[in-house]
């Protein structure tokens, strides 16, 4: 004897249906933009004047040591907290170190052959040497870069944890790893337009959206964000390296 209701599934609980596609790839798509969001109002270097200073006595540092841990905490820890209550683990997230070996490889090539040349003739140039570093105080002593390339390490770690990370694995089983790089590559290009309301050389901008669809594709291939990562801060702290040293005549 079978009833109507004798099959039915009982009812999922609350944290099992979230952590069920398609609901779970949904709520990642809205919390993306939401914490990129919080991140340009609370996070920035201008927030941070208007709210706990004024004038010079803030100091260009200050504020960039504040919007850099805006963006590891804000889109870092955020993203990998929930991306845990959706019920991604931390390798699942990429943040184990995956394919080890690959992932070297590829950094031992591409970082002296692509990431130093490019970035060292790019400090030739106006708009790089105008914006670069953040934070023009950190070209007084080794000690002073040393620090701010210390909190600029912690950006990356936010950076990748949240576009490479909670976005692209988050988004891969429901979309398929093409379409989450492509995905998470949008967002990361965009916010290049501001970054906070500073905004990146024109260059730099459109050079996003070809580093964000190889930095996705490596990350999927290797199964974690940390060659992206070493990839990506190669990029930046030479960027302001050349700076350092141009700055210092020795270049």
């Amino acid at each position: 004897m079978g009833g109507k209701g004798q099959g039915a599934p009982p009812p999922k609980a609350p944290l099992e249906r979230i952590r069920s596609e398609p609901l779970r790839s949904s709520i990642i798509l809205v919390s993306v933009p939401v914490l990129i969001t919080l991140f340009t109002y609370f996070g920035s270097n201008d927030f941070f004047r208007r709210t706990y200073c004024a004038g010079e006595a803030c100091g260009d540092f200050n504020g960039f040591v504040y919007h850099h841990l805006g963006a590891f905490f804000i889109l870092g820890v955020c993203s990998a907290v929930l991306g845990g209550v959706l019920g991604f683990g931390p390798r699942q997230l990429g943040l184990g170190r995956g394919d080890w070996r690959y992932g070297l490889k590829f950094c031992v090539l591409a970082i002296p052959l692509l990431v130093v040349p490019i970035t060292f003739a790019g400090s030739y140039t106006p708009d790089v040497a105008l914006q670069y570093p953040a934070a023009k105080d950190a070209l007084q002593s080794p000690g002073r870069f040393a620090i701010y390339t210390a909190f600029y390490l912690l950006y990356y770690v936010g950076w990748e944890t949240f576009f490479r990370g909670y976005t692209l694995f988050g988004l891969a089983k429901r979309f398929g790893a093409w379409a989450a790089i492509l995905i998470q590559t949008i967002p990361s290009t965009v916010i290049h337009t501001s970054i906070v309301a500073s905004g990146k050389p024109f260059a730099e901008t459109m050079g996003a959206v070809p580093t964000g669809i190889v930095l996705g594709w490596l990350t999927v291939r290797t199964g974690s964000i940390w060659y992206a990562f070493a990839i990506h801060a190669s990029l930046g702290v030479l960027t302001d390296l050349w700076q350092y040293l141009h700055a210092h005549g020795m270049l």
